[in-house]
């Protein structure tokens, strides 16, 4: 008899994606060690894979709409451009050998492959679509930001109030929170800032606009009455439990306690770090390190009982800011058990000791302003009060937005050495966005202090996106950067903004009642006049939105530049932009277009008085065809302008374009006046070549026309 035994045989090893393991099986506890791996790690590896995912689409994305902006600007540039043979506006596109003409106003030629058998009855004027496309705008092709400082003062004037009294009524006027002062600036910019604001303030009250007026002079700060007869008064503010912050912002004006008919001047003041104006309290993140025992310890300078950071604005002498400092800092060593009974801090004769340890670092102000990074120094109330860079970044992180793909930057608290002067960041930051978007895609430069952001990729948009920490972003923040500042034209800057940025030279001649400068356009004939307030983006929405000017600007943030269309087609559409009178606004931003050049400038006019009236002769006639048949064999017309005197040389331009429009030229001639305002300018607005010549019958006259 014989019997079979029976055995079963198990790998110790398995191969899984090409790896070879030990089998689970084989191990006492019967575990499978490589799965059990896999699951502790999936909630991580799931969120590598989302966040590496995300980084996909994002791409895919940049190069969809990059393709997207390809396609339309290779369509508009075979079928809408007359440089191109496709061009489907022109009247030869559909030429051919087969096509026969019933005008004697047209001739045609060309292959039939172009048009087939197209038989025109009559052409009484060819279409156009008028397109400017402006060159990439000027000063928006790197992000730029302030001057960069290693120490600075917070200025503390936004948001505060005083009482104005005029008409026996009383109206608070409180500084926009966006006001910010230079403690190295001298006395009048910075008071010239806060009375130009209060001015502002005054401007929006129905009830004081025109009758007071604050202004600033050899460092003081005047109210008075416009009519220097009625009296005014100015009193401190007092907010709700609250009777001093008014009383302090008074007295740094140099206004406390003035009083006089119809015109209060008050003391001469300064506008140093000292003054109240700028930041007179400790933060209370300020620190010490200490070593006790061979032991490091931190002390932070933390908040008094009421949970307020440590106030220096009514403490003056050297002995009472160093006291100040000491007792709060004895308060929190007394809270430490470790510290207590071992370390002490006094103050005598404005300096500060400390006994039971050794001071190894520490925040600036208190190291700078305690005199501690030099043996016995004085304290520097100044000092203590400051911001400094590398205190206010460190511990904070800045996202950039590369094409649709952000990425935070660290200011790592161990690493504060690198970046803690001006002259450091541009260095520390190439770095951190070397290792956060791959070398050479962002350049960081400094120039003239400050710093610039560009892109290898000239299609790349970079944007500041955001911080984690305030005081690190914005104009008065550690980088002087704006919050969203982007390569490329920001449509929320207002135009004062954008004059104020380093790349632009926006200027203008002429200001508001309120002291913004004005800019001046001319669209298709439609003046138009903004302010230093208006936002760019309001200047194109209202430009677009006019029905008389007929354009529609566009601005593309890839191409960086502006596409102007016109809203109709044929010879009624036409683009025309140009700066006129105060300001440059058209020329710097490259909206300055003149898509029909065909016109004739008048000599300078310098007497707006005629004892007569004066006659001109138009002739209109079609020495373009090739750009529009719109006007057929010559036209000649006289025109008429009633003598008298006129207030301006706008007002003789529209004298002008009323005694055109009402020969049968309505809306072929266009009447403007140059940007130096010494000429009229006559322009055809289909392109058609015309003449213009005074009538030898005519007596009277304001000028000698000319061709051009």
């Amino acid at each position: 008899m014989s019997s079979t035994a029976s055995t079963s045989s198990i790998s110790s090893f398995y191969t899984e994606n090409g790896v070879t393991r030990l089998n689970g099986s084989e191990l006492m506890s019967g575990l499978d060690t490589q799965k059990l791996i896999d699951a502790m790690t999936a909630k991580t590896q799931s969120k590598i894979d989302k966040q590496n995912s995300l980084e996909q689409v994002a791409t895919w994305r940049r190069e969809m709409y990059r393709e997207v902006e390809s396609l339309m600007q290779k369509l508009s540039d075979d079928y809408f451009s007359f440089a191109s043979d496709t061009n489907i506006l022109s009247s030869t596109f559909f030429s051919s050998l087969d096509l026969v003409s019933s005008s004697s106003a047209v001739s045609a030629t060309g292959t039939a492959s172009n048009a087939g058998n197209v038989v025109v009855n009559s052409v009484s004027q060819t279409a156009k679509a008028a397109v400017y496309t402006t060159q990439d705008i000027s000063g928006v092709t790197t992000i730029q930001s302030g001057a960069l400082r290693s120490e600075w003062a917070q200025s503390a004037v936004g948001g505060k109030s005083l009482v104005v009294g005029y008409g026996g009524k009383q109206y608070t006027l409180t500084v926009d929170s966006s006001v910010t002062l230079d403690s190295d600036a001298d006395a009048n910019a910075n008071l010239t800032k806060i009375t130009d604001n209060l001015n502002k303030q005054i401007a929006s009250s129905d009830e004081l606009k025109g009758h007071v007026e604050f202004s600033a002079e050899n460092g003081q700060v005047t109210l008075k009455s416009t009519d220097g007869t009625t009296d005014v008064s100015v009193t401190a503010y007092k907010a709700d439990g609250d009777d001093t912050s008014g009383e302090t912002f008074l007295s740094a004006l140099g206004l406390s306690g003035k009083t006089a008919a119809a015109s209060i001047t008050g003391d001469t003041v300064t506008t140093d770090a000292d003054s109240p104006l700028f930041n007179q309290t400790v933060s209370s993140a300020s620190y010490l390190k200490l070593k006790v025992d061979g032991t490091d310890y931190t002390v932070y300078l933390g908040t008094d009982e009421d949970g307020n950071p440590l106030d220096l604005s009514n403490v003056s002498s050297t002995d009472e800011v160093a006291n100040a400092v000491a007792q709060q800092l004895q308060s929190q060593i007394a809270g430490n058990s470790d510290l207590k009974d071992k370390v002490s801090v006094t103050s005598s004769g404005g300096k500060i000791t400390i006994t039971g340890g050794d001071v190894s670092g520490g925040s600036e102000n208190l190291l700078q302003g305690l005199g501690l990074q030099a043996d016995g120094g004085t304290v520097d109330k100044a000092a203590l009060t400051k911001s400094y860079l590398g205190d206010t970044l460190a511990g904070s992180t800045v996202s950039f937005t590369l094409d649709g793909v952000t990425k935070a930057v660290s200011f790592s608290e161990s690493e504060k050495d690198d970046y803690d002067e001006a002259g450091k960041i541009s260095g520390y930051l190439q770095k951190k966005l070397n290792t956060a978007f791959g070398s050479e895609k962002v350049t960081v430069a400094e120039e003239s202090g400050r710093l610039t952001f560009s892109v290898t990729d000239s299609t790349s948009v970079l944007k500041i996106a955001s911080a984690s920490a305030s005081g690190v972003l914005g104009e008065d923040g550690a980088l002087r950067l704006r919050y969203g500042a982007v390569n490329r034209l920001d449509t929320t800057m207002t135009l004062d903004e954008y004059a104020n940025s380093v790349s632009t030279e926006l200027s203008a001649t002429e200001t508001d009642a309120d002291g913004k400068p004005l800019y001046e356009l001319n669209v298709n004939g439609k003046a138009f006049t903004f302010s230093g307030d208006n936002e760019i983006g309001t200047v194109l929405s209202t430009i677009s939105n006019d029905s008389d000017a007929g354009v529609n600007i566009q601005y593309s943030q890839t191409s960086n530049c502006f596409r102007i269309l016109a809203d109709d087609t044929g010879a009624q559409g036409r683009i025309s932009v140009q700066d006129v009178g105060s300001g440059n606004l058209a020329s710097v931003l490259h909206l300055e277009a003149d898509e029909n050049a065909v016109t004739i400038k008048t000599g300078e006019i310098t007497n707006l008085s005629s004892e007569s009236d004066s006659t001109y002769s138009l002739s209109v006639g079609g020495g373009q065809e090739a750009k529009s048949l719109s006007v057929g064999d010559e036209q000649e017309v006289k025109f008429t302008i009633a003598g008298g005197t006129y207030d301006s040389i706008n007002s003789l331009k529209d004298a002008a374009q009323t005694a055109i429009d009402t020969t049968g030229l309505n809306g072929k001639i266009q009447v403007g006046v140059s940007t130096d305002g010494k000429h009229l300018i006559f322009g055809s607005t289909d392109g058609s070549s015309f003449s213009l010549a005074k009538d030898s019958e005519s007596a009277g006259g304001y000028s000698r026309p000319r061709r051009r």
